[in-house]
This record gives structure tokens, sequence and C-alpha cells, in this order.
């Protein structure tokens, strides 16, 4: 599915086999790379796997509060109604609007803390610094002179 989609995955990396699975099958460019953290200072500490996410509560709480934001977050008006719409109407999957509505910090939620990792995703992808990887050559074939 990663490669279907050219996309890479996030995951918890103090469960499961995904490191190793990924490594046998020679697919851990599919995998994101830990996450520095650079946008949350206070939750910031690596592990040193390499892959994935480590989840600790502090990170689970204040994934939480990132959670709680984007779904509250207004993204528009109905032109019907002139009521605002949030980011939660988006959702239609009713296992994870129930799942929402019954997590707290101590039941296995995996949806929920799909998108809690999610929201660190982002926040991660949005905070990187973009370096262009080399200049133009002033002989390369963009910068040619045809006339």
């Amino acid at each position: 599915m990663l490669e279907r989609w050219n996309a890479k995955m996030m995951f918890e990396n103090d469960r499961g086999d995904v490191i190793p699975f990924m490594r046998k099958h020679k697919a851990l460019h599919w995998l994101f790379p830990e996450p520095e953290m650079q946008f949350a200072k206070d939750v910031a500490k690596k592990v040193g796997r390499g892959y994935g996410m480590h989840m600790t509560t502090q990170r689970i709480e204040k994934g939480a509060l990132y959670l709680r934001d984007k779904l509250l977050q207004k993204i528009g008006v109905n032109p019907v109604t002139g009521e605002e719409v949030f980011f939660l109407s988006t959702i239609y999957d009713e296992a994870l609007l129930k799942e929402l509505l019954k997590w707290n910090l101590l039941g296995n939620f995996d949806r929920t803390s799909a998108m809690i990792i999610g929201e660190y995703v982002i926040r991660e992808v949005e905070h990187r610094t973009i370096t262009p990887t080399k200049a133009y050559d002033s002989n390369s074939f963009f910068n040619r002179q045809l006339f």
C-alpha cells in the first residue's frame, strides 16, 4: 500500500516488529524517520531507533491536545445555513467518531492513536527546513540561450 500511494509510514516504534520486517524486505525507505520534534522541545527526546515514534504518556497527552485543536478547527461556513463548519464534521468514519468520544489515556484506541501520531507527522513536516540540493549550473539545459 505504501508503494501504491507513494507514502511513508509512521508508527509506534516501541512495539511490534515493523523495522525488522521492513529491513528483511528491503523497504526501510517507506518508513518515516524518527521525528526531531523541533516544534515541541518539551517532548523532543529521541530514542535512537531511526524510524517511527516512541509514544510516552507526555507525548500522548500533548498529541491529544493537537488532535483536539485540529478537530475544532474552523474550515469554512455552510453557504445555506451560514453556520461554521469544523474539521470534525468532515469525518465520516462512524467507528472513529465513537472511539473519539470514548477516548482516555488508559484504554486501547488504535484509530485515535493513529490520528494523534498523524498530528505529530503534520507538525514535523510543516516545521522541516527545506534546503535546495544544489544550485543549477549556469551552463545547464534550463539556462541556455537559444538565440
